[in-house]
């Protein structure tokens, strides 16, 4: 029996690399074999008379044959195993895993234009802000350079199923955020400090950051027939490589004696570090639906948002930390995302269930100010933008957070 075995990023390296040495047998074998025949048919042909030298003709064909269909016979058998088997698996979908492109684009950091004389919030004016200048070619989404640079290398570390297995052997989750190192480490089991813009968007990438990493799913409805399963890789696609459950192991995140919105509803969706550790769920509950987001983030801050101190029904108005809510009355829908980032000309807006079901796999979506002001041009801007069949829209402010310049 072939025991059952996790394709982690080793495995697949070691995989990747035996492919690659027997590719190269199967290429320079025949090319030998062509060289040393033709020299050994030569020699025979200009001396009939050798000893031995159609036999060692022979014996060079009989060699390489062997060691040509040696790797031949592997890559057949693992091709006829097929993916139901887990060892063929790995093997056949072992591939090189991108190198980090962490790179520093110093054009886009310039294009963001601080107004220094901003004491006091002004809508629109721009304040300190994590430094979201850095790109890359493998993590699709903006995170801060600092933060960029950990996402790309811990996209696959875990999966559902080698979840447990790789925790323990970091002796538990706690110690492995230090091999994450950065935020995630510094904050893991702590609140986070909740005054400043920039303090917000530190906890929005501590929670986002952890969702790429994993490649987190989205699923919503009350019911578990209900709704929609969205897996990471975008709308109707396959899981890629860097999905959470690209190898199995999804579940329901919910409970099934729950009361909607009870605090046992919510009891997989607020405390965030105990989701992500396994405490709430085990493995099967790392995917959300939009609201997740809000909660998460406001819950890491260690901010009460129960009470909305402040409602917001225009663009320019919005400020960093404010919720942003989507309706559509004619088919009782509804969506919700939060504001992550405030400029002269535009809002970002980030949107954990867009990261998920988007090909593009950015939370971040711009979303700029309407040349006309008014509240129909307002909610022509949002339709243009968010995806959703908006009829309605308004903000929520729970908390005001200080901007800093």
């Amino acid at each position: 029996m072939i025991l059952k075995i996790v394709c982690d990023n080793s495995l697949n390296s070691i995989f990747y690399i035996v492919k690659n040495i027997l590719n190269m047998i199967m290429i320079i074998v025949p090319i030998l074999l062509i060289i040393f025949g033709s020299i050994s048919f030569v020699k025979l042909v200009k001396n009939p008379e050798e000893k031995n030298g159609v036999k060692k003709i022979i014996n060079q064909f009989l060699a390489a044959a062997i060691v040509f269909f040696v790797p031949l016979t592997v890559n057949v058998v693992m091709g006829m195993l097929g993916d139901g088997n887990d060892i063929s698996r790995c093997w056949n979908e072992a591939n090189k895993i991108e190198k980090a492109s962490y790179i520093s684009n110093e054009k886009e950091k310039n294009k963001k234009k601080i107004n220094p004389s901003a004491k006091e919030y002004e809508p629109g004016s721009e304040g300190k802000y994590l430094d979201f200048s850095c790109t890359s070619s493998i993590v699709h989404s903006q995170f801060s350079c600092d933060t960029l640079k950990i996402v790309e290398k811990h996209l696959y570390d875990l999966y559902a199923t080698n979840f447990n297995e790789k925790i323990n052997s970091y002796g538990g989750f706690d110690s492995y955020t230090k091999s994450v190192g950065g935020i995630f480490e510094e904050y893991y089991g702590k609140k986070m400090p909740h005054e400043t813009e920039e303090d917000f968007q530190r906890a929005a990438e501590y929670v986002l950051g952890w969702m790429y990493m994993y490649g987190w799913d989205y699923k919503n409805g009350f019911e578990a027939n209900e709704g929609e399963h969205l897996r990471w890789g975008g709308r109707g696609k396959p899981y890629t490589k860097d999905a959470f459950y690209y190898y199995g192991g999804w579940e329901r995140k919910y409970v099934p004696d729950y009361t909607p919105y009870s605090s046992e509803f919510w009891r997989y969706g607020t405390d965030f570090d105990h989701v992500i550790s396994g405490k709430n769920g085990g493995v099967g509950a790392m995917s959300s639906e939009c609201g997740d987001l809000e909660y998460f983030i406001y819950n890491k801050l260690n901010i009460d948002k129960k009470k909305t101190i402040a409602k917001i029904t225009r663009l320019k108005d919005l400020k960093v930390g404010d919720g942003i809510y989507y309706l559509n009355r004619s088919i009782h829908a509804a969506h919700n995302a939060i504001i992550g980032e405030v400029y002269d000309d535009h809002i970002v807006i980030y949107d954990g269930a867009f990261m998920i079901e988007s090909s593009t796999q950015n939370y971040k979506r711009n979303l700029y100010f309407p040349k006309v002001d008014s509240e129909t041009a307002d909610l022509e801007a949002i339709q243009s933008v968010v995806g959703f069949k908006t009829t309605e829209w308004f903000g929520r402010r729970f908390y005001n957070f200080r901007r800093d310049n």
